[in-house]
């Protein structure tokens, strides 16, 4: 038993000896890499590439729950990180110049939108609606002729309106025996005209005072026939035009198809003149 101490106590010693002649290596220095073996540099850590290329892809971070042994045997989080991407300035210069970039489809868009209708000013202006166009047909003689009219254009399209409206008439036509100097005078003519059944009466105020009256008439011919037959009786006579005022019916119409109505003229006759459209 004291033999088999006495042989592990010298086999420890041997050891000891052994051990503490083994050189050291230096502290803090990590093993040696393979010959043609390039350092790892961490991402971070790299200066940014100016003459290459920004690369097209970037790799992604692995999830943070993987992990990997460091180089001490120990676990630790391994975080892949992206390099930061070159500067527009030097890809530029590198590059010859970088293209711009193509406009949006929106933007796109728009433009074309806008280049086309300014290329086509016929389809903007046929969008638009034709110019309003309102005449006015009148004074009719009477009231059936205006509605007829009023039907003609209806007919045709056109929106119609019929009005009523004072106006200036063709003048009556006066005919007399001019003014006597003097009241008595004017008397003894009238005597003489209603003792030949000359139906008369005296003018006692205006412009025409002391004239004796023989009629007013709307018609030329029946007033020259009364002057004829008093002129063969022996007295002057002379005719007067007076002014005549009446209400007419006009006609107020609107549509695009009116152009030719005022170029050519009512078929009625009657005046056609362009107005303004309500």
């Amino acid at each position: 038993m004291r033999a088999l101490a006495a042989l592990l106590a010298l086999a420890n010693l041997a050891f000891l000896v052994w051990w503490t002649g083994l050189p050291e290596a230096p502290s803090g220095e990590a093993p040696g890499l393979p010959a043609g073996a390039a350092p790892l540099v961490l991402l971070q850590e790299a200066p940014p590439r100016l003459d290459g290329p920004v690369p097209a892809v970037v790799a992604e971070a692995p999830a943070p729950d993987r992990e990997a042994p460091d180089a001490d045997g120990g676990r630790g989080r391994a975080v892949a990180e992206a390099a930061p991407p070159a500067p527009v300035e030097a890809a530029a210069s590198d590059g010859g110049g970088a293209e711009p970039p193509a406009p949006s489809g929106a933007g796109a868009a728009g433009e074309g939108g806008a280049g086309g209708a300014a290329s086509e000013p016929g389809a903007v202006a046929a969008a638009q609606p034709p110019p309003r166009l309102c005449v006015e047909l009148g004074p009719f003689p009477g009231e059936a002729a205006a509605r007829a009219a009023v039907t003609r254009l209806q007919g045709e399209g056109a929106a119609t309106a019929l009005v009523m409206r004072e106006v200036a008439l063709p003048p009556y036509h006066w005919v007399m025996v001019p003014p006597a100097p003097t009241e008595a005078e004017a008397r003894r003519t009238l005597r003489a005209l209603q003792a030949r059944g000359v139906d008369s009466f005296i003018v006692t105020r205006g412009a025409h005072a002391r004239a004796v009256s023989l009629g007013l008439f709307s018609r030329r011919e029946t007033a020259e026939e009364v002057k004829r037959r008093v002129e063969r009786l022996g007295h002057p006579v002379v005719i007067v035009p007076r002014e005549r005022r009446g209400r007419r019916p006009f006609v107020q119409a609107e549509g695009p198809a009116l152009e030719g109505l005022l170029a050519a003229g009512a078929p009625e006759g009657v005046p056609v003149r362009r107005i303004d459209c309500p």
